[in-house]
């Protein structure tokens, strides 16, 4: 009797630790974006792992523990050489950016072509309480770069995020690397 009722209690401990996972990481539906509202949001230290891939380039940056310190990785398709290095806990500032985003406001996929044409890239987030990664951001830019949507599933938003993040993001070490 003893064993059953452990048994319940660590199986009611598992479906609630994988619904605060899920809950914690589900994106809001397109309805649910409102100006001001956080379009996602995760910790900072609980997230390990951040990929961006444009056209030129894929980075990667993962770190082995919360808080520690991120190894950066940027693989070139022209023919670059491959760069590696360190980076600080935060990405040199990039990572609070990026670990809760606010909405600007909701977008149709009809206004994210008209008004942001440039796609940059696709930016994905790894954390470790999800058991998946999170859904890869498509990053838009409007054509002078000035304001950025980003695209997940079929919901999309303006976000209140610099345009520098993903240009950070893209020259790799040479923005990223500890000082």
């Amino acid at each position: 009797m003893f064993s059953k009722t452990l048994i319940r209690i660590g199986m009611i401990g598992a479906v609630c630790a994988v619904a605060g996972a899920v809950w914690r990481f589900t994106l809001p539906q397109q309805a649910a974006i409102r100006s001001g509202s956080t379009a996602f949001s995760a910790l900072q230290d609980g997230i390990h792992k951040v990929t961006y891939e444009t056209r030129a380039a894929i980075l990667t940056a993962s770190r082995a523990g919360a808080g520690g310190r991120f190894a950066v990785d940027v693989r070139y398709g022209d023919g670059r050489p491959e760069q590696r290095c360190g980076s600080s806990a935060d990405l040199d500032g990039v990572l609070p950016r990026l670990a809760e985003i606010k909405a600007r406001r909701a977008l149709t996929l009809e206004q994210v072509a008209a008004e942001f044409p440039v796609q940059v890239g696709v930016l994905t987030l790894e954390d470790r309480i999800a058991a998946e990664p999170v859904e890869p951001f498509t990053v838009y830019m409007t054509g002078d770069r000035s304001s950025v949507a980003l695209v997940y599933d079929n919901t999309a938003f303006e976000a209140v995020l610099e345009p520098k993040i993903f240009v950070r993001l893209e020259a790799g070490c040479a923005e990223l690397a500890a000082k």
